[in-house]
């Protein structure tokens, strides 16, 4: 199965994602180094499963990067399953300890669907975040490093999902909802929400995650009745997932990092990345930051170092569950709907 990622200057997150890829089964690799300064080529060249790229000269990851994995995806995916995580993000599913990726994707096919929402999953330890760095010693793995996560919640917490917009769909039809929530919305963007009863109801009865990734009915009329009473809620909101598994279709196009122009029929299940965000302390932050190369000139960078009071504490809280094993994620995931 082809997997498509760029790199930056991720050297000490290569071993555990080449580790956890291989162990869902044969992979190969397609990675864009973006011009790393540190030994990220090095340890890359020298994995037989990598084929490993260039950006040319006068292209940047800012203004480039979807046309990148587009033109990799054309290339090596075509009418293909694939797989499309950063490095710093693992790809998981129900069950997966029992059935395999292709057992998994053979589901998929059954249902008749084409690409998976997946949810962006925070991972954290019980450390300041801006303590959070890895490999240090006495530490095997990423996971070992960084066991903790935001399970479900009642709203303002846990994860939430709303059905977009038809304005927005016309944009972007891949995947028709948004999903928000985790440790940074818990953390860096709710303490500051003003919230009615009236809208949390309507978050927790409507949004959460429970319901269907596709509404129909009356299920997408409660959906339009929730996003109007909780469009403050959403203000601002970070995009917590994306289509990191699908059958790629030729012509189709990104719109932006985390959705598809083209209309892809969803499955009913949803994945997760267990996402690495935090591994290299505030100097990881700020060295991102001053690169500039993500959304809105690395704005989120910016407002996350300005907190330095939440950086000096543990993220830990009540709502925190540790991982051990997909069914951790029970509330957030779900395997394909039995027919």
């Amino acid at each position: 199965m082809p997997l498509i990622v760029l790199i930056h200057n991720e050297a000490n997150l290569i071993a555990p994602f080449l580790a956890h890829y291989r162990a869902l089964g044969p992979t190969h690799f397609v990675v864009v180094d973006d011009r790393s300064t540190d030994d990220s080529r090095a340890r890359l060249t020298a994995e037989p499963d990598v084929t490993l790229m260039q950006p040319v000269a006068g292209s940047s990851y800012a203004r480039d990067k979807l046309a990148w994995r587009q033109e990799l995806l054309a290339r090596h995916a075509s009418g293909r399953w694939a797989l499309l995580p950063d490095m710093d993000e693992h790809f998981v599913f129900a069950g997966m300890e029992r059935q395999s990726l292709a057992d998994y994707i053979a589901a998929l096919e059954a249902e008749g669907a084409e690409a998976v929402l997946t949810v962006m999953i925070d991972m954290y330890a019980d450390l300041p975040l801006a303590e959070h760095l890895y490999p240090r010693p006495g530490v095997d793995s990423l996971l070992q490093a960084f066991p903790w996560f935001d399970g479900p919640g009642p709203a303002p917490l846990g994860y939430h999902f709303m059905f977009n917009s038809s304005k927005a769909r016309r944009k972007a039809a891949t995947p028709p909802l948004s999903v928000h929530g985790g440790l940074r919305d818990r953390l860096f963007r709710v303490p500051g929400l003003r919230m009615n009863r009236l809208a949390l109801a309507a978050l927790d009865r409507v949004a959460g995650l429970g319901g269907a990734v596709q509404p129909r009915g009356l299920d997408l009329i409660r959906h339009q009745i929730a996003r109007k009473l909780t469009r403050r809620f959403f203000k601002g909101a970070l995009d917590m997932h994306k289509v990191a598994l699908l059958r790629w279709r030729p012509g189709t196009n990104f719109v932006g990092a985390h959705r598809l122009r083209e209309n892809y029929r969803m499955s009913e299940s949803i994945a997760a990345l267990l996402h690495f965000k935090f591994t290299r302390g505030v100097a990881g932050l700020e060295y991102t930051a001053q690169r500039g190369q993500h959304f809105g000139g690395a704005r989120h960078y910016h407002d996350m170092l300005d907190a330095t009071e939440i950086l000096g504490r543990s993220p830990l809280f009540s709502g925190s569950r540790q991982w051990q094993g997909s069914a951790s994620l029970q509330g957030i995931i779900r395997g394909v709907p039995a027919r």
